[in-house]
């Protein structure tokens, strides 16, 4: 967007493609293998990407999980994977009009309401593993949580009758009001994630409602609105360090934190991140997110799911590729033969 990249943008097509085209004036130079062009088109069907990196028709595609094995092993085609910090999660909307949303057990109950073992085996095919707080694996501080929900209707069931939610004479709670469940259309996980929760909530007397958009559509809904309860959500680090993550996960808008205007905020847990920010022990700094961890944990504002493992597939003539997870595609690298 500064101009100083490699490429530079030739057009967009809305909800098609957009083209990159090369940035004569890029101060790397072009010596060397390089391509010229990038297309990255916009595909929801899973069906139809597979089909374009089998033919040859494109050199990457995203092969969502569920699809890994009818895609590995087709002659020209290279599968990799490896570590990753990227993370699923479920974001609740604490100023949502359903005022039981603000309510902290709710959104307990609606955690343990949460089949993780399914998901990550079933619909990620065991290509992720649990995520107990804010900081993926493989990071400082990560050793300072633990899981704390697992799948358990039972106790959803217990929280919420405790609390006074209990089923009207139509077997219905929260007096009959829609859960709205929302997730980006054409991310097959995150669909079956979504149908799933709705039939798990159906089993305690909660109505919900499973809605699909557009990408731009979500986004809008989900930083301009309050016009949901949940949903789907996914980060990728900017920065490799805890504060990359808890501090927008779980800080307050007033900090600059709640990346998902999610309308959760605590004090005390604003404090503790603020000073992990400015301190250089990495001991202390841990402290400091084990506090702020137990404290979101049971007050949660986000169902931590899983942590991705990553896997990449590309066309045998396609070089240069390395995964990073701070630039997840940096074309300038690539070059086919």
């Amino acid at each position: 967007p500064m101009g100083t990249g490699p490429y530079m943008l030739d057009h967009w097509t809305r909800k098609t493609e957009f083209k990159l085209v090369k940035n004569p004036t890029y101060w790397g130079g072009w010596e060397g293998k390089h391509v010229s062009n990038v297309i990255i088109k916009m595909v929801d069907e899973a069906s139809t990407r597979i089909l374009a990196l089998k033919n040859g028709d494109a050199d990457f595609a995203y092969i969502p999980t569920a699809n890994i094995e009818d895609v590995k092993g087709t002659p020209g085609i290279r599968f990799t994977t490896g570590d990753s910090p990227n993370v699923v999660m479920m974001q609740f909307q604490t100023k949502s009009s359903n005022k039981f949303m603000a309510d902290p057990v709710v959104r307990q109950a609606f955690c343990y309401a949460f089949d993780y073992d399914t998901a990550i085996k079933d619909i990620y095919n065991g290509w992720a593993f649990r995520l107990p707080g804010s900081i993926p694996k493989g990071f400082p501080c990560y050793d300072t949580q633990s899981i704390v929900y697992n799948f358990d209707l039972d106790k959803a069931a217990q929280l919420l009758d405790q609390a006074g939610y209990t089923k009207n004479e139509d077997g219905y709670r929260f007096d009959g009001a829609t859960v709205r469940i929302y997730y980006n259309s054409g991310n097959e996980e995150r669909a079956k994630m979504a149908q799933m929760m709705q039939n798990n909530l159906s089993k305690l007397g909660i109505i919900s409602q499973v809605i699909a958009e557009n990408w731009p559509q979500f986004l809008h809904r989900i930083y301009s609105t309050t016009d949901w309860d949940m949903t789907f959500c996914g980060w990728a680090p900017d920065y490799i360090d805890p504060d990359d993550y808890i501090f927008p996960f779980i800080g307050s808008a007033d900090i600059g934190g709640d990346v998902w205007n999610s309308g959760w905020a605590n004090a005390q847990v604003d404090d503790l991140l603020q000073k992990a920010k400015r301190e250089v022990d990495i001991n202390k700094r841990c402290e400091y997110y084990k506090q702020a961890w137990e404290i979101n944990i049971h007050d949660p504002n986000l169902i931590f799911i899983c942590q991705n493992i990553n896997t990449h597939f590309e066309r045998e003539w396609v070089h240069g590729y390395v995964y990073n997870p701070c630039i997840l595609w940096y074309y300038y690298n690539y070059y086919k033969e």
